[in-house]
């Protein structure tokens, strides 16, 4: 459990797997925005398809992921949270979560279960000139 007024710090390697990088970094601006003006479900709902993200991959779009990309396509949500987060820890695209899905259930889950008072700050700690470098989310 993390308690109020505690610290959250993630680690992501873009370069060990780009889409378990994404899925950090969405599901961590997901909960800087449970404290915006902003709706969170439509944050989540912006988030690109796995597609895109790999697209996003190949075009050399290591540290820098767009969450600005609004694409409506629906993704199974029918895997169990264990399944869905194996898939994405291993980079397994056969998985039936999309990294949106993914990302969707970490955060109703935290909403279910957490404090909703609860302010979230999150920061995006990135070495610059290193993009394949991990990068620490507080």
């Amino acid at each position: 459990a993390l308690r109020v007024g505690g610290l959250l710090s993630v680690m992501a390697y873009p370069g060990s797997s780009y889409m378990e990088y994404c899925a950090v970094q969405y599901f961590m601006e997901g909960m800087a925005m449970f404290s915006s003006r902003e709706s969170w479900r439509d944050y989540v709902d912006s988030i690109p398809d796995d597609d895109s993200i790999l697209q996003m991959e190949r075009s050399g779009g290591f540290g820098s992921v767009d969450v600005n990309v609004n694409v409506n396509v629906s993704a199974s949500a029918s895997a169990s949270d264990d399944s869905a987060a194996a898939g994405a820890s291993t980079g397994n695209r056969n998985s039936q979560s999309s990294v949106r899905e993914l990302v969707r259930i970490a955060l109703e889950k935290l909403m279910s279960e957490g404090d909703l008072e609860q302010t979230w700050r999150v920061f995006d700690h990135r070495p610059l000139g290193r993009p394949m470098s991990p990068i620490l989310f507080t």
